[in-house]
């Protein structure tokens, strides 16, 4: 999925809550409690990019990859 080049940030801003960790890691939901929003991040090498900011966390799943890996390799 091509997104557009979005700011890489070194940490998640304080005022995001760290709410559910997604996927071996690789994504993170956080919640601003004061705008009542959820943020998508992914979780990269240098720090971590913002991908979408939602009012409910289930706008994400069309974005995450859901299917677990084998855990039997």
């Amino acid at each position: 999925m091509a997104r557009a080049s979005s700011k890489i940030v070194k940490a998640i801003p304080s005022s995001e809550v760290q709410k559910v960790g997604c996927i071996n890691g690789k994504y993170l939901i956080t919640q601003n409690p004061l705008k009542e929003q959820f943020t998508l991040w992914e979780r990269l090498d240098d720090g971590f990019e913002k991908i979408k900011t939602s009012n409910n966390p289930l706008d994400f799943d069309k974005i995450i990859p859901w299917q677990a890996k084998n855990m039997q390799d």
